[in-house]
């Protein structure tokens, strides 16, 4: 089974999403790095996403924080399923599978 798609910037799905609050989501606890002291990468990561001031407000971190507790439920959601499949199929049927990322 491979769970990759095309990455987008909305979360997996409503459900998902709705699945938390903006008062359940923690904001992050260590300041961000000095703009100059980046790493190559994530300096170039910033400059995409236009944020070359270095800062974001309070609700885009909520909102970027809750978008990936959306996508680990997801995961888990899809997870569940295959294992819930596995289980339920005759002995005969079952087989070893690994999950890796």
């Amino acid at each position: 089974m491979y769970l990759c798609r095309p990455r987008r910037s909305s979360p997996r799905g409503r459900p998902f999403w709705d699945l938390y609050t903006d008062d359940q989501i923690d904001l992050p606890t260590v300041a961000p790095m000095p703009f100059a002291e980046l790493d190559p990468h994530s300096l170039r990561l910033q400059e995409m996403c236009g944020n070359e001031d270095g800062g974001y407000t309070e609700a885009e971190l909520r909102r970027a924080r809750r978008g990936c507790n959306s996508a680990v439920s997801y995961v888990d959601h899809l997870l569940g399923w295959v294992l819930n499949t596995l289980c339920s199929a005759p002995p005969s049927c079952r087989t070893t599978w690994n999950v890796s990322s």
